[in-house]
Order: C-alpha cells, then sequence, then structure tokens
C-alpha cells in the first residue's frame, strides 16, 4: 500500500480486479408478520434491595449486561442469559464495590464497563470468561468503557469531559462537542464496525443525544418537545441507523427510538401500539440498549410493584430504520439487460470502504469495439451510497509480473435499496459516457448473509461465505480474482469466480475469464469461461464459452492455491492467493467459529 490507495498494483487507492461476499449488518431489522412482539423482565441480583438496570444486548437477544444491588451498598454489573438469568460479575480489588456493565459484543462474550479501584477512583474495564475483568487505564485519574464493537476491538468511554473512542491502535481519541455550550460530552455506545458513536453532548438547548460518525462528525438529535430540553442516545443498532436513548417529557425521562425518517419517537407508545405480550402494569420505560440486529431493547421501568427492574423489548414491526450499505453487499451483481456482463464487489465496514470490479466490452464507437474490457472502482461509502473513483488499468500481459499502469477515468455512484437491489451510476472524463445500470445478485439467494447477520442463524463450511472478496498474487500485481461463494448445504454449494487479467504474449489487450460450479469442503474444482461478443453498456448477444478447468483450495481465511488449465491455448499454472485487502478475513473467521 502505497500513498493511501490500495492496489493490486499496489499504488494506494487502486485496486485492480477483485470480487467479494462479506458480512452484513442489519439490512433487515424485523422480520415481517411475525407475531406481536414480547417485553421480558429480568429480576435482580441477591442482595441488597430489589434494583436492575440492563445496559446492552447481545446481537440476538439471548445475553444482556446491566448492574444490579448485590449487597446493602454494593452495585455489581450483571450478564444475563436466556437460559440462566442474571450473573454477577465481581469488581476490582480496592475501592468502593461498585462495578457496572455498560455494552456486550454481538456474540454476548465481551462485557466492557467501569469498576471501582483505589480509593473512590473507578477504571474502564473488559470482561471475558476467560481473562474475566480487565482494566483499559485511564486518561485524567478515572475512565469508564461504555460501549464495545461487535468483535470487541473498539471501546467508546463516557466519563470525563470529553467522549472518546479507544482501539488497541489509537488508544483513546476524543470526539470533541455539540456547538453551543460548554465543552462537555459523553460517548454510550458504537457500531458494530466502530464507525458510528452515540451519546450526549452539550450544545446551545443544554444537554442533547449526539450521533457521531468517522465520515461526519457529531450530529445532535433534539429532544422531546413536551419538557425541559435534554436527551441522552445511549445505543446504537449494528449499522449505526437506529438509535435508543433517553428524552425528558412532562412525566420524567423517557425511551425513545431514533431514525433518520422518523426522528425521535417514544418507546413505550411504540411497543403499547403493537400490543406487546407482558408491558401490562410498567411505566417509565427507559432505554439501555439496542441489540446489533436491531430487533431487542434493553433498559429499565418501573414494574407493576412500583420498583426499577430491568427489561428486555422485541421491537414490532415497522421500526424504519435507514437502509446502509453493509459487508453483505459483497459479491456478484449484474444487469438483466446485459447479461454477459456484470460487477463484483468487496466491502470493508471497518474502513468504509468499497472495491467494484466492472467486467464488461469496450464501446462501439472506440478503435476496437466489442472486445473484453474491465474497470474497476473504489471509495468510501455512507448510508446507502457509495462514492467511488472509477480506475482503468492497462498494459499487463497473462499471468506475467509486467507492470501495468492505472489510471483515474471517472465516478461510480451506487447504491442499494436492500439486500438483493442496487444501481450503479457511471460516468467516464475520457469520452463522456453516462449512464445508469440497475444491479441485481448474480447467484440467487446469496443475500442470506446479509439477512443472517441481521439476527438468523449463519452457515459454516470448510468454504464459507467469508472467504468472498478480492485475492491476488503478489507476483502478478495489477491483475486478481474476485469470489463470491454461497453455501447451501440443502440446495448444493456454489461458487463463482471472476478472474481480471490480460491476453497472453500475441493478444496485449484487457481480458476477463470466469469460472463457476460445485465445491465440497475446502477446494472447489470448477470449469473456466470465455465471453466475447458484447458491447460496452448494451443488450447485444454475447459469446459464453468453456475454455478451461480451474482448482482453488483454501488453506485458511487469508490464503489459498489456484491451478488453471486453457486448454484451447494449452496455458496451465499453478499461483498462491492472498487476500487484496488487510483485515478482509473478518467474517470468515466470524463463520469458521459459528462451525
Amino acid at each position: 500500500m502505497e500513498n493511501g490507495i490500495y492496489a493490486m498494483t499496489k499504488i494506494r487507492g487502486l485496486w485492480a480486479p477483485c470480487i467479494a461476499i462479506g458480512a452484513c449488518i442489519a439490512c433487515i431489522l424485523l422480520v415481517p408478520g411475525a407475531q406481536a412482539a414480547e417485553f421480558i423482565p429480568l429480576g435482580d441480583l441477591p442482595g441488597g434491595d430489589f434494583f436492575s438496570s440492563a445496559t446492552d444486548v447481545s446481537d440476538d437477544g439471548s445475553v444482556v449486561v446491566g448492574n444490579s444491588n448485590s449487597g446493602p451498598e454494593d452495585l455489581e454489573a450483571f450478564r444475563w442469559i436466556s437460559d440462566t438469568g442474571m450473573v454477577g460479575l465481581g469488581d476490582f480489588p480496592g475501592g468502593f464495590f461498585r462495578s457496572r456493565a455498560r455494552g456486550v459484543s454481538a456474540d454476548g462474550s465481551v462485557v466492557v464497563g467501569q469498576g471501582g479501584i483505589e480509593g473512590p477512583r473507578t477504571e474502564a474495564f473488559r470482561w471475558t470468561s476467560a481473562d474475566g475483568m480487565v482494566g483499559l487505564g485511564d486518561l485524567s485519574g478515572s475512565s469508564d468503557a461504555e460501549g464495545v464493537s461487535a468483535d470487541g476491538t473498539v471501546v467508546v468511554d463516557g466519563r470525563g469531559s470529553e467522549a472518546f473512542r479507544w482501539t488497541s491502535t489509537t488508544g483513546m481519541v476524543g470526539l470533541g462537542d455539540l456547538a453551543g455550550g460548554r465543552f462537555q460530552s459523553s460517548a454510550k455506545n458504537v457500531s458494530a464496525d466502530g464507525s458510528v458513536v452515540v451519546g450526549w453532548g452539550t450544545g446551545a438547548s443544554g444537554m442533547e443525544a449526539y450521533r457521531w460518525a468517522i465520515d461526519g462528525g457529531m450530529v445532535g438529535l433534539d429532544a422531546f418537545s413536551d419538557g425541559e430540553f435534554r436527551s441522552e442516545a445511549i445505543g446504537v443498532s449494528a449499522d449505526g441507523s437506529v438509535v435508543v436513548g433517553d428524552s425528558r417529557t412532562a412525566a420524567g425521562l423517557e425511551a425513545f427510538i431514533w431514525t433518520q425518517a422518523n426522528g425521535m419517537q417514544r418507546l413505550q407508545d411504540i411497543l403499547e401500539a403493537d400490543g406487546t405480550n407482558g408491558l401490562s402494569g410498567w411505566s417509565q420505560l427507559r432505554a439501555g440498549g439496542i441489540s446489533d440486529n436491531g430487533q431487542w431493547v434493553a433498559g429499565q421501568g418501573t414494574n407493576p410493584s412500583g420498583v426499577t427492574e430491568a427489561f428486555l423489548a422485541q421491537l414490532p414491526n415497522g421500526i424504519d430504520q435507514a437502509f446502509s450499505i453493509n459487508a453483505g453487499h459483497a459479491g456478484a451483481w449484474f444487469n438483466t439487460a446485459t447479461s454477459g456482463q456484470g460487477q463484483l464487489i468487496d466491502v470493508v465496514p471497518e474502513s468504509q470502504y468499497m472495491f467494484l470490479a466492472w467486467f464488461t466490452f469496450t464501446a462501439a464507437a472506440s478503435n476496437n469495439p466489442d472486445q473484453q474490457h474491465w474497470y474497476t472502482a473504489q471509495g468510501n461509502y455512507s448510508g446507502n451510497t457509495a462514492e467511488l473513483i472509477l480506475y482503468e488499468t492497462l498494459g499487463g500481459q497473462f499471468d506475467d509480473p509486467q507492470e501495468t499502469s492505472t489510471n483515474p477515468i471517472g465516478e461510480v455512484t451506487v447504491s442499494f435499496t436492500d439486500c438483493e437491489q442496487g444501481q450503479m451510476d457511471y460516468s467516464i472524463d475520457t469520452d463522456g459516457r453516462q449512464g445508469t445500470v440497475p444491479l441485481q445478485r448474480l447467484i440467487p439467494g446469496s443475500g442470506n448473509v446479509c439477512e443472517q447477520l441481521s439476527g438468523n442463524t449463519p452457515q459454516a463450511m470448510d468454504i464459507n461465505a467469508g472467504m468472498d472478496g478480492a485475492w491476488v498474487n503478489n507476483d502478478t500485481l495489477g491483475q486478481g480474482f474476485l469470489i463470491d461463494s454461497h453455501p447451501d448445504p440443502e440446495g448444493g454449494n456454489f461458487i463463482f469466480v471472476a478472474w481480471f487479467t490480460f491476453g497472453d504474449e500475441t493478444a496485449s489487450g484487457q481480458r476477463w475469464l470466469t469460472a463457476q460450479g460445485d465445491f465440497a469442503g475446502s477446494v472447489a474444482a470448477i470449469d473456466v469461461w470465455e465471453t466475447t461478443g458484447g458491447r460496452f453498456d448494451d443488450p447485444q448477444a454475447v459469446n459464453p464459452e468453456k475454455v478451461g478447468t480451474m482448482n482453488l483450495d483454501f488453506t485458511d481465511c487469508s490464503n489459498a492455491q489456484l491451478s488453471y488449465s486453457l486448454t484451447d491455448e494449452d496455458l496451465a499454472g499453478d499461483m498462491e492467493l492472498s487476500r487484496l485487502i488487510p483485515g478482509g478475513q473478518a467474517l470468515c473467521e466470524e463463520l469458521a467459529r459459528a462451525e
């Protein structure tokens, strides 16, 4: 990587050809047609007066964390599991016994919060069943961890004069504050990939909930209008589009749900309108957190006996959230009107970065019309839209380390309406071509990764959907592969590979091949095809022809061995493949652990 752009040519910002189908976060908030939602009281820890408060919930609603009285003067962090109930997590030695759990990872295995240390001081902690409670240090005498990303690597803080975001690489980094008030802010939670943080800041009107994003900074979310101006964002869905928190009303602090489409809505109003089971007799609901998949809210309320108790509430249908790009959009896409051409997409949520490879043909007006041609595009995305720079790579030779030349030639905008449909708008500056290409999945059902990570059970195999993405052979930089696999034990495992390369020594132009077929375990033995006769963004019929075979064998989530035989040209070889994008193996490893 050089100068900030990834490239098969090692030019920062330039990847040459690739493909992926990765993780997805909250493409679907709730399943239409579900029965009335559930409201679940969580009880409390033994010892002390009855009190409990939930602060966060795992992705599937099976693990809740929070705080409860466990002695006459002791407040203790807890972890609640649906089949065993509450379990206290203890505290640091020394100081007052007052630990608080603030956040939990998507799978419920990592808990973060605050524990008591020497004297009245506190320290942020990270808890796992293997290591117990481990301190994270502090900035100014005390620290607190309020939220944790889905994989447990990004922690945000809610204590002191300024909100911060922590990773093992950057340490604690301040997030600033809203404009117009005294300088004081607090971070309460973070999205799955760590790119969105929510909490409260001090604006011109007073304490106000905010949503902070890497690409947009801190934005206030307003407050309810029937009470003193005061609001606080406490939880956020995995993709950062749904926020929960509390805002003051005439009755006191009450929980809200915020989306870009609807602004703030009172949680109790939403649950009551749905006829939620188990809600009768409860009042003064306050939010503690929302699950990554957007289906569950944890918090506290006044129970029918008049005491404060933690709860877990399943959200009803109809909660409108803004749709966002996620790693589940990675994979093979095409326009049915130009079958035989297509796009392969790789998405990295950690950096909100998208890479797109476009395999097509030269235009009718070009010097060499109707010949194979490919482009790549890459850049950042926000919400449901990616604004990408379009590149053209020329000068290579087939399976040869000859140096290539990659240059920007235009712009591409990719947007999605859901996990199955999207569109690509392109503008090619070099010759003035512009157009809009509707996109749909090439492999029917391959959007399941998107939906799995929004609440369904993921599949896990030797080859899994996390192996999709951009791959490269370091000896032939400027060329590469994009892979889209669809593990389906019932319907048959299927894999699609796009190979972006060049002609052999007798042909100097660009060339692309595709391969597809079944796979078993870690190996895919598939046929290689060449498509000819097409025209750029035109429905002209194409001619697919089988030209050889390919054997692809994954050794782990980051490395594979590929052998090929192009029988019609007597070309054969072997190569080692590795991930083009560092960190792209995260989904693969997650799915492998679930096996």
